[in-house]
């Protein structure tokens, strides 16, 4: 069990007469190392709208440990507690772009344009534009957020680039 950290007691418990002594920290605190303070720390709390979620819960002798939630990314981690913060939710690519690295726990999604001759209308993955069969016209040219556009009624092929 963690003591309470008194200033003259450190990690000792002081027996006999009428002298100071450490206890137990309650529930929901917490004493890590002594400090000097007379009342145990109080146990952070992992808040979801900061994007927060617990990994490890309180315990007398350690704080709460938080990580951030899926689809989120630790924007201010404390290095001392191995602890996030704040985290901050995944960017979206834009319309024009692909995902070239989903994020992860500790970074931000990576984004990247399409290759000339590809669009991405989601901005997830990017797809060739259509190739207008030989008996129809391209009507109106491709761009990196929409396809060609074919006259004529007649489907071309394409391929996706991922």
């Amino acid at each position: 069990m963690s003591m309470r950290s008194l200033p003259h007691c450190g990690h000792q418990v002081l027996h006999g007469g009428l002298g100071s002594r450490c206890v137990p920290c309650e529930n929901g605190t917490y004493m890590d190392k002594p400090n000097g303070e007379l009342k145990c720390l109080l146990c952070s709390v992992c808040h979801s709208g900061r994007g927060l979620t617990q990994l490890q819960p309180c315990t007398s002798k350690a704080n709460t440990i938080c990580g951030a939630r899926s689809g989120f990314f630790c924007q201010n981690f404390r290095e001392s507690s191995a602890s996030c913060e704040v985290a901050q939710k995944h960017s979206s690519c834009s319309p024009g772009q692909r995902v070239q690295k989903p994020g992860t726990s500790s970074s931000d999604t990576e984004c990247e344009d399409c290759p000339e001759g590809y669009f991405s209308p989601a901005g997830f993955n990017c797809t060739a534009w259509t190739v207008c069969p030989e008996a129809h016209l391209e009507v109106r040219p491709g761009t990196k957020q929409e396809d060609v556009v074919c006259g004529g009624g007649g489907a071309g092929s394409r391929s996706h680039f991922i």
